[in-house]
């Protein structure tokens, strides 16, 4: 089910494997990995020196440009006010909630369609603060929202993202 997106992300430069020859598209993808791709989405130069209020992104880091940038246009917050957690896998509505501000950075309409996401049985788990506009596609499950989001799941939603016409 993946298989076109993972070739579209990676034709796009959004996503790198795991290895040469291997995408791992059941591998959990961690904050710093989606705030990488955010970045090489908005064209955002790889700046390993960068340095942010987030005692856990060290300079050096590959992500450290990516999550300077996205902290700076209030597109990611921290898990505290002092840690971004960037090894900690990202969410379902965690990875919304960065779009969604991702979209709305771009100037996209931002507004949320409530019937869609109450279609699903386990939408009234959604946290508050997350919201969706059709790029999130419910799992076999729901929505899924405190779970992991998988490589093959975000490179679905990065596709349908980017395909998505206002």
């Amino acid at each position: 089910w993946y298989y076109e997106a993972v070739k579209y992300v990676y034709a796009q430069g959004l996503f790198q494997g795991m290895t040469e020859t291997r995408f791992a598209p059941n591998h959990h993808m961690s904050r710093a990995m989606f705030i990488t791709v955010l970045g090489r989405m908005a064209g955002v130069e790889e700046d390993r020196n960068a340095t942010t209020a987030f005692t856990d992104v060290k300079s050096g880091s590959y992500y450290a440009g990516y999550v300077s940038w996205a902290a700076e246009n209030e597109i990611v917050m921290g898990t505290s006010e002092t840690t971004f957690s960037p090894n900690s896998d990202v969410t379902r509505e965690q990875m919304v909630t960065f779009l969604y501000r991702f979209a709305d950075y771009l100037g996209r309409n931002t507004e949320a369609d409530e019937e869609a996401l109450n279609q699903f049985p386990d939408a009234s788990s959604v946290s508050g603060w997350a919201t969706d506009r059709g790029i999130l596609i419910g799992t076999e499950k729901g929505l899924s929202p405190k779970n992991p989001a998988t490589r093959g799941q975000c490179a679905q939603i990065w596709m349908n993202f980017n395909l998505c016409q206002d």
